[in-house]
């Protein structure tokens, strides 16, 4: 129990280290498709269905079939 609880601070505290050294790591000219809430979710349902594509490539029928 004292393991699992020291696993879960030590990942949260090098996810908040990774996430002070990527602020702004990335520029606006790099990054139009983020510019609006509905172009970050255009670009997201883009990311996840090319996910899918892949994983239905390796495994048909298995994946999407909800």
């Amino acid at each position: 129990m004292v393991a699992e609880a020291l696993e879960d601070y030590l990942r949260r505290v090098r996810l908040l280290s990774l996430d002070e050294e990527v602020a702004g790591s990335v520029g606006f000219e790099e990054a139009t498709h983020w510019a609006m809430p509905e172009d970050v979710v255009g670009y997201v349902r883009t990311l996840r269905g090319e996910a899918e594509a892949r994983l239905d490539a390796l495994s048909p029928g298995q994946h999407g079939d909800h």
